[in-house]
């Protein structure tokens, strides 16, 4: 009679440690992109990461998950449309600053006051000090 069992697979970030991986095997992520999701993980301390795949069962079991939630509701009157509550405490309910050159890289179009998103020109130089004194 087999024995269950689980293959349990860890994501490693020098200075940081582990996270472990819910979806996907992390070694066959290109060199780029483990680096780029090692500084994600450091910089925003998740309780486990989930590699996509991109695959249309992947979009379903995913939305399934978060319709269960109640984080997304279907809109009936649409295919394939939610919508999404959060948690007002999450920081996507509270003013959010994009620093960027080009305001149009962030705007679709200008809504005027009242919107959650707000335009900085701010150079690059002054907003990576902005990150690293995060304690990042």
């Amino acid at each position: 009679m087999p024995v269950p069992s689980t293959c349990k697979t860890d994501f490693v970030i020098e200075g940081y440690g582990t996270v472990p991986i819910l979806n996907g095997d992390p070694k066959w992520l290109p060199p780029k992109v483990k680096g780029f999701v090692g500084t994600q993980v450091k910089l925003m301390r998740p309780a486990a990461v989930h590699i996509c795949n991109g695959s249309f069962s992947e979009a379903e079991q995913l939305t399934n998950i978060l319709e269960k939630k109640g984080v997304l509701e279907k809109l009936e009157a649409f295919d394939n449309v939610f919508v999404a509550r959060t948690d007002p405490s999450d920081a996507m309910e509270k003013p959010i600053f994009i620093c960027t050159k080009n305001r149009i890289d962030v705007e679709a179009r200008y809504i005027g006051s009242g919107a959650l998103g707000f335009f900085v020109l701010e150079k690059q130089e002054a907003f990576f000090l902005h990150l690293l004194q995060r304690n990042f």
